[in-house]
Order: C-alpha cells, then sequence, then structure tokens
C-alpha cells in the first residue's frame, strides 16, 4: 500500500463488503498483551467457488503458537449456527504443513487438488460437512 486512502479503498471494496454482502468476513487478530494486530482469521465467501472458506494469517513470529487453531474453531463455532452453514472449505499450499496442520485440527479433510485462476500452482482442497 502506498497511502492510507488506498488502505482504506481496500478495506471498504473487500472486507467490509464482504460484511455487508454475507454477514461475515475476516476478522482482525489483536495480541492482548501489545495490542499489536498479529493477522486476522476468518470465513469468507468465494464466489468463483460458491464456497465459504475458513482462513488465517498470522506474522511469522506468532506462527506456532496456535493462534490460527483458536481463532479458527471460535469462529466456526459462531459463525456456523449464527449463518446456518452446511459446509466449510479450506485451501492451502501443499507445502505448507502448518496451515494443513490447522485444517484438519478444525476436522476437515483432504478433498482434491484446486487450480485457482490466476494462480501458477494447485492448492490443496478440505472440506467439512456440518
Amino acid at each position: 500500500m502506498n497511502s492510507l486512502d488506498e488502505v482504506r479503498q481496500i478495506l471498504l471494496t473487500r472486507p467490509i463488503s464482504d460484511y455487508a454482502k454475507y454477514g461475515f468476513g475476516r476478522l482482525a487478530c489483536i495480541d492482548k498483551t501489545s495490542g499489536r494486530l498479529i493477522g486476522f482469521s476468518g470465513l469468507k465467501y468465494l464466489p468463483d467457488l460458491n464456497e465459504v472458506d475458513i482462513g488465517y494469517r498470522f506474522l511469522p513470529n506468532y506462527w506456532g503458537k496456535g493462534y490460527a487453531t483458536e481463532s479458527a474453531k471460535a469462529i466456526m463455532d459462531h459463525m456456523i449456527p449464527a449463518h446456518n452453514l452446511k459446509r466449510i472449505i479450506g485451501l492451502a499450499y501443499p507445502e505448507n504443513a502448518g496451515s494443513i496442520n490447522v485444517l484438519i485440527k478444525l476436522g476437515l479433510s483432504f478433498e482434491k487438488k484446486i487450480k485457482l485462476d490466476g494462480m501458477q500452482e494447485d492448492l490443496d482442497f478440505y472440506s467439512i460437512t456440518v
């Protein structure tokens, strides 16, 4: 990002738009002790796949500490019944063992390989029917 206005525009057209359209989206994750933004976690509707994805990204210093699993589980526990969702997917690069481990801990199972438009590499596609 090159300016605060550019950041605002991205927030308006992506996460804030998702909340307006679908009632959910990614959430900021804040470290309680420092108040620092450390990543995000949440559900996102993917129109190209017609699926709801659980996603998370954290700064490298916060990897392996359980934040992705803890936040994603809490979000799924609350948002699945709140929005009467029947299926959740998760996408991960095959070499990203940490992210795949989180998906498995959340109860998702490998379904297939998938290539998204504009991506060079296949992703592993996990899912759970709830």
